[in-house]
């Protein structure tokens, strides 16, 4: 069986925890951005049309959930 463990090479430091908390905060927004404007083209939505306070919400919603999972998953 193996392990999840991040093997670093000699001289290299591992990430800070501030360091993981920030680049998964980074994927986060990525990811939830490229989710609801996938799902805009496959519903044939206009964002232009949008209201734009639900959309950001909507966005940084689903941005905390995944950047929660993302946090929980690298402890």
């Amino acid at each position: 069986m193996r392990d999840n463990t991040v093997h670093v090479r000699r001289g290299k430091k591992h990430p800070s925890r501030m360091e993981m908390i920030v680049l998964a905060a980074l994927a986060a927004l990525m990811v939830s951005g490229g989710t609801l404007l996938l799902l805009a083209a496959l519903l044939g939505q206009d964002i232009t049309d949008w209201n734009h306070r639900v959309a950001i919400t909507a966005g940084l919603s689903l941005a905390g959930v995944v950047w929660g999972w993302l946090i929980r998953a690298n402890r």
